[in-house]
This record gives structure tokens, sequence and C-alpha cells, in this order.
């Protein structure tokens, strides 16, 4: 029996001493479980407003930020002391900086955040700063301001390629020595559009490639006018003086600009490349401003068309049809075609070296003559059938990484819409089993001239010198 039991039995404790005790007991173990209740209540609390990042440590928050578009990672500055600390490690995978110009597409650019020229330099000042020293390629034309460049200069100096935009007054003051510390610049292209009639590229400019003498391979430089090619640039004979000092330069390309002849001469003196497309080019139907806008077919297979040229067309013309040679295209020239929304007629005649990344960012097509190129492969072709509902022609070839695969494919989708598809490809064993009603193939042979029945048409079975020829 206990102390306590043997005391009420004695009737020498009150009966209200028991409770009384009792009920210091109780209180005396349990305020103290309370209180422990209370501080894990306030931690868990605590920890349901974190979320899973919040313990991620800063080496991982590095590697995550590193996924994130490079316009956008400023803004993780702001969340907290943490972030903004990770933020500074998270840019040395930034070699490539695209923030390109559309003249007529709705194209998602980071600018048009910022409504005024002094708030898009801040935001590119801010950037540059962070990510420009580790910069090989650069395209700022979605800036139209040459204020940016004594900040490239200042911020930059490991690109290889470089592409501006210049629009109406352009400073010549901030153009004084605009390059001098681009000591491994390759690649220059430049923009001038609706330079309020100025007849001459900024001298300033010009003797500014002294700086790159010895590094500059290519130079660009077009004009765009009254949202047409009408107006031309000339190039100041200043130029004259600078060309024996650009031993390195292999190719100038004007676009709407052009040259007196004795530049031209000494360019060609000193094995310069000259690719011009002038109003005589790409103005060929007519010379009224009018009539030009409304020009909806282009065949440009006599020319040496370039990607800044194929930049130039999409930006500044309305076009339904586009027929061109490849040679000089790269994923760049495609990628601008592709903007095009009114496109619906492509022929791209011959070798390139373009790849799926471009190819299959092509829609809305009725006609299609791919380029041949051992880099397009069945993902891309089908993109483009799978995003052209009313394809009525497509023809891919030399392209051996097209297969079968594709075919079968193609011939579901026509099936399924109910309409002929004329479909042009390299002869593989098997293929006859994929025509029918709705898929009409003609096949092609290299160096071989074949004609034969083939299908309950007896279509012409046209070698790959004969699709040129047509």
């Amino acid at each position: 029996m206990s102390h306590y039991a043997r005391l009420r039995r004695c009737k020498k404790l009150p009966k209200y001493k028991k409770t009384c005790w009792k009920k210091s007991k109780v209180e005396s173990q349990i305020l103290p479980r309370a209180s422990n209740k209370m501080d894990n209540q306030k931690y868990y609390h605590d920890d349901a407003k974190k979320t899973t990042i919040d313990f991620v440590n800063v080496d991982c928050l590095i590697e995550i930020f590193m996924y994130l578009p490079v316009p956008e990672r400023p803004k993780i500055a702001l969340v907290c002391k943490k972030w903004k600390k990770a933020l500074d490690y998270c840019w040395s995978n930034v070699n490539k900086l695209e923030l390109t110009h559309w003249e007529y597409n709705e194209c998602p650019s980071y600018l048009k955040k910022y409504p005024t020229i002094d708030g898009q330099f801040n935001f590119l000042s801010l950037l540059l700063d962070k990510c420009g020293r580790y910069l090989t390629e650069l395209d700022l034309t979605a800036h139209n301001h040459c204020n940016i460049v004594p900040v490239i200069n200042e911020s930059c100096p490991n690109l290889v390629k470089l592409r501006l935009r210049f629009k109406y007054n352009i400073e010549h003051k901030l153009l004084v020595n605009a390059f001098s510390r681009l000591c491994k610049l390759r690649v220059l292209k430049i923009i001038f559009q609706h330079t309020n009639n100025n007849e001459y590229i900024p001298v300033n400019l010009i003797n500014s490639l002294k700086s790159i003498a010895g590094t500059l391979t290519e130079l660009s430089l077009s004009y765009w006018d009254k949202e047409n090619l009408y107006q031309s640039l000339k190039i100041p004979k200043t130029f004259t003086r600078v060309i024996p000092k650009l031993k390195a330069l292999k190719s100038i390309e004007m676009n709407g600009v052009t040259m007196d002849s004795s530049i031209s001469i000494l360019l060609e003196q000193f094995g310069v490349l000259v690719i011009s497309y002038n109003n005589s080019y790409l103005n060929k139907i007519n010379r009224c401003e009018e009539l030009f806008k409304n020009i909806e077919h282009f065949d440009l297979y006599n020319y040496e068309v370039t990607d800044d040229c194929l930049y130039t067309i999409a930006n500044c013309m309305n076009l339904k049809s586009l027929t061109m040679r490849c040679e000089r295209i790269t994923d760049a020239g495609i990628v601008a075609i592709s903007k095009m929304n009114n496109l619906e007629n492509i022929r791209l005649r011959g070798f390139c070296h373009v790849t799926d990344s471009s190819i299959g960012l092509l829609k809305n097509l009725k006609t299609s003559y791919l380029p041949w190129s051992n880099k397009i492969t069945d993902v891309s072709v089908t993109k483009i059938l799978e995003n052209s509902p009313k394809i009525e022609v497509f023809f891919i070839v030399e392209s051996p990484l097209v297969t079968l695969k594709f075919v079968k494919k193609a011939a579901e989708i026509a099936t399924n819409r109910k309409t002929v598809l004329h479909l042009g490809i390299s002869f593989t064993p098997g293929i006859k089993q994929y025509e029918s009603r709705y898929v009409d193939l003609t096949l092609l042979y290299p160096y071989l001239e074949l004609t034969s029945p083939f299908n309950s048409s007896n279509r012409i079975m046209y070698m790959w010198r004969n699709m040129i020829d047509n």
C-alpha cells in the first residue's frame, strides 16, 4: 500500500489535499509536454511553408538554374540571398545568346517587356555583364539601337559571331573603336533599318573594322527601308583604305547595299568573294513599291542564296512560294523561312547540311521539295507532314536516313485525310507496298534515267537531274 493510501486510511490527510496534490502532480507532468507539443507544432508549421527546392544546396541550385532560358535567369536573384548566390555561378554554360528580331511574326521576345530603349539597354547590360565573357555567338537584332555596341565590346571578349540591327538615328560616336576588344570575332552581320534615308554606312563603323582585321572572315551588311528593299545604302569610299588591312576577310555579303566599282575591283584583287542581293536581284518583277509588297513568288535558283538573304526576305516580304539552291544554306536559313506565315510552296534544290532541328519547323505547306542532306531523318519529315494538313506534293531526295518507316507513316496520314499525297522519294526495296489510291509514289533513281510503268496510272519515274530541270 502506498504512503498516500495509508495516510488516507488514518484520516490524517484531508480529502482536498489529495485532489490538490494530484492536480499539482499532473500539471507538473503535463506542462512540459504541452510546451514540447507547441514547439513541435511551430517547427512543423515552419517546415510546411518550405518547398522541396528550399532544402536543395547551392551546388544543386546552380545545376538547376542552368536549364533556365538565359534571359529569365536574372529574375531568380530576386527570390532570396541563397538563390542570388547560386545565380553568380550558373552562367558558364551560356555560349550562345539569340534575341532575334522578326518584323511581321509574333515571336516571343524577352525585350518586349521593356518598351523603352533605356529599359532594354539596362536589361541587356546586366545580362551581358553576367554571361558576356562566356559567349561565342550573339544575336541582338531584337534591340535596335547602337547604344549596346560599347557594352558588347566591353563584356564579350570571346565572341566569334555577332549580329546587330540599327534602326532610325545612329549615334556615330558610339561606333568609334566599336570592336576593339573583340579579338576573336570572325563573323559580323549588321542590319540598317529605316535609317532616315542616310546615303552611306557610317564611316566610323567602317574604320572600326581595323580592330578585327586579323580575324574577320565574313562580313554581312543589310539595309531594310520602308519594310522592303526598295532603297539602297552605299558603302563609303573610305572602305578602300580599310580593305588592304582585312587580311583574313574571305567574303562580304550585301542585302540592299551597294558599293562603287573601285571598291568591288579592290575586293576582287584581294580575293574577297562578293555576294550581292540588291534591288536588281530581289526586285526582279517591278520597281514599283506597292507591287513589290505583293510579290507571291521568288525564284532565286540562279543566285547564291545565303542565310542572311533568307533572313532579310523573311522579315521584309510576304511570300507564298520560294525556289532556291541550298549550297550555302544552314539551319539558320531554314529557321528564318519557317517564320513566314504565308509560305505554302518551297523548292529547295541541291546538297547542304541542314538537319532535323530546322527542317522540322516547316509547317502549313502545300508543296515541299527538301534539300539533299544526309542529316534529315524520319523525325523531321514526319513533323512536316503532320503539321501540313493541305500538303499535296512532298519530295525527299538523297536523304539516306529517311526510311520505309516514314513512307508507312505517310501512307497512314494520307489515308486518314482522304487526300492524295504525291510522294517523291529515293527507291528502296519494299517501297511499292505502300502505294495506294491516296499515295502516289514517284521513285527517284540516282544516276539512272528510268521510265517504266509502276502503278495503275503508268507514271514516269524521274531521275534526280530531271527533277531539277523541271
